[in-house]
Order: structure tokens, then sequence, then C-alpha cells
């Protein structure tokens, strides 16, 4: 499992008001805090899946050997950490 490189995140906090020229606010600190729990890993069939715990839900998107694109998402509930 490989956690997006802390140096990504730095670079995504410093972007500017109006980093795309159309308005576009700053990245808010809760959204890059986000990023922490977004992973990529590999799978046994030669593809990898980007793993994303958030608050209430996980989500799963795969890419298959042939660059398929699958995803998952599950909305957690009380009893799933039981």
């Amino acid at each position: 499992m490989k956690a997006i490189n802390p140096a990504v995140l730095a670079d995504l906090a410093k972007l500017p008001y109006n980093w795309d020229s159309y308005g576009s606010s700053k990245i808010s600190k809760e959204a890059i805090k986000a990023l922490d729990n977004i992973h990529v890993v590999p799978t046994s069939i030669g593809g990898w899946i980007l793993e994303m715990r958030l608050s209430g839900a996980d989500v799963d998107i795969e890419i298959t050997p042939d660059g398929t694109v699958d995803s998952v998402w599950h909305k957690r509930t009380p009893t799933d950490d039981t």
C-alpha cells in the first residue's frame, strides 16, 4: 500500500486563489487532510486499486490490466466497525 506523496500534498496546499484562472478557491486544509486516507494498492492480476477511506464511506477505484475502470462505494454504518 502506498500513500500519496507528502510533497504532492504540500504542492496542492500552496495553490493560490484562482489557480485555474476561473475563480477557483484555494484547496481547503480539510480537503488536503482527507488525502491522507487515500492509498494506491497493486492487484495480484497486474492492475491497481485507489482506496479511499473517508468519513462515513469507503471508495475503491480499480484499474484492471486491460485499462478497464471499476468502482465500488460503500457507505459505512455503525455496525461495520464491529
